[in-house]
C-alpha cells in the first residue's frame, strides 16, 4: 500500500523522523541539486529493490550511494 506524500520542513525533528524511516527500510523523497530523488538505506537490499519497483527502473540501472566521508566509502567498496 502506497503512503500519502507529505512535504515537510527540514527541522531537526523531521530529519530524525526521516532517519528513522530509512532505518525501518522505508523510502523518503529528498531534493538534490537538480531534481527530487528517492532515498533508501543502501545496506538494505529490500529497501533498494523498492526504489526500482517504485520508479519502474530497470535493475541494470545502478543506484548512487551517498556517504559522509572517504573513510566510510572505503568500508563499502568492493575490493575484489
Amino acid at each position: 500500500m502506497a503512503s500519502k506524500t507529505r512535504i515537510i520542513e527540514p527541522t531537526q525533528e523531521n530529519i530524525e523522523m526521516c532517519s528513522q524511516l530509512l532505518q525501518e527500510g522505508k523510502l523518503i523523497g529528498m531534493p538534490t541539486e537538480t531534481v527530487y530523488g528517492l532515498g533508501a538505506n543502501a545496506l538494505d537490499v529490500d529497501a533498494c529493490k523498492s526504489i526500482f519497483t517504485s520508479k519502474g527502473r530497470p535493475l541494470t540501472d545502478p543506484l548512487i550511494v551517498h556517504v559522509h566521508s572517504t573513510e566510510q566509502a572505503m568500508t563499502l567498496a568492493d575490493s575484489s
